[in-house]
């Protein structure tokens, strides 16, 4: 990815909105939720593992923004027609736009090349790099604790990509740089929080996605199948029930409550690899999985105690 947490990549907590506290109080409710968000990101990122060996990547891309403008612009352009999409900080909301296409775009061109369950777990390493930047571009705090969980994740991911090795890939890298745009975007995300709602910050991320990718998509436009048309609208739709999942989390129950089950993408994604696609992931793939997923809990619950 969170009041419609977790925009656009894939995994929930990675791609979850910073969220303040919830107004519910329903954490069985709210987990429960995440936790079919999650399933329905790995069913998206399923089946855009499935398309981009048949399609463009920005024709994959543009069909997730055509699903998440339906669940978000859509409404608000019903409702209120373009002054409903008024801001008061336009070119912050454009750049973070860029900043989660690029975050989109190089994620799915690494599910070209990686299994699932690996580039989802370098996804998941937003959350450090996250951390990391808030101290240069937001002035935050950030603790000894902190630093220490943010070197251990970064060493969780080199256990993944194993460079020097034979199962290296310069690949890899793709999703770890969608990681990196998606943090930048939520260092965004929380500049914009003073000034214009999530619903707005939303909506404008979707259009400008469609917008954009519908552009770059049109010159490279391979017109789908109808098989192929079908999995487009299957990725757009769980896309947008996913991001469904998460708002109605966390408006049932606290970000802390929550935000740790988004991690169970990383096992549905191995499973799904498995079962789909053949993919048995490996044993350093399993343990920088562990290791980046527990480094991003230790971080959420240090910042949560305010103490890091």
């Amino acid at each position: 990815m969170s009041s419609l947490a977790r925009s656009l990549r894939a995994p929930a907590a990675p791609r979850a909105l910073p969220a303040a506290t919830a107004a519910g109080n329903d954490p069985i409710a709210g987990i429960l939720c995440i936790i079919g968000a999650a399933l329905f990101f790995t069913a998206c990122d399923a089946a855009a593992k499935f398309l981009t060996g048949r399609i463009p990547a920005l024709e994959v891309v543009w069909a997730r923004y055509a699903g998440f403008a339906l669940v978000t612009a859509l409404p608000m352009l019903l409702r209120g027609g373009l002054p409903a999409l008024g801001s008061r900080s336009p070119g912050l909301q454009i750049l973070r736009g860029c900043c989660l296409i690029g975050s989109t775009t190089l994620f799915i061109l690494g599910l070209r090349a990686l299994p699932l369950a690996d580039a989802t777990a370098m996804a998941f390493a937003s959350p450090l790099f996250i951390t990391a930047l808030s101290v240069p571009l937001l002035g935050e705090r950030v603790g000894p604790r902190r630093w220490g969980a943010v070197i251990l994740g970064l060493v969780g991911v080199l256990i993944v990509v194993q460079p020097g090795t034979d199962a290296f890939q310069l690949a890899a890298f793709l999703p770890l740089a969608s990681a990196v745009c998606w943090a930048v975007g939520m260092i965004l995300t929380r500049r914009l929080a003073g000034t214009d709602s999530t619903p707005t910050t939303l909506a404008w991320t979707a259009l400008c996605g469609l917008v954009a990718t519908g552009t770059m998509a049109a010159f490279v436009w391979v017109p789908p199948s109808l098989a192929e048309a079908g999995w487009m609208a299957f990725m757009g739709l769980t896309f947008a029930i996913g991001h469904s999942f998460v708002a109605l989390a966390y408006r049932r129950a606290a970000a802390s409550a929550v935000a740790p089950f988004s991690y169970l993408q990383i096992l549905n994604s191995t499973l799904v690899g498995y079962l789909v696609f053949g993919a048995i992931p490996d044993r350093p793939t399993l343990a920088g999985a562990a290791i980046i997923a527990g480094s991003g809990l230790y971080i959420a619950q240090r910042a949560r105690k305010r103490d890091g």
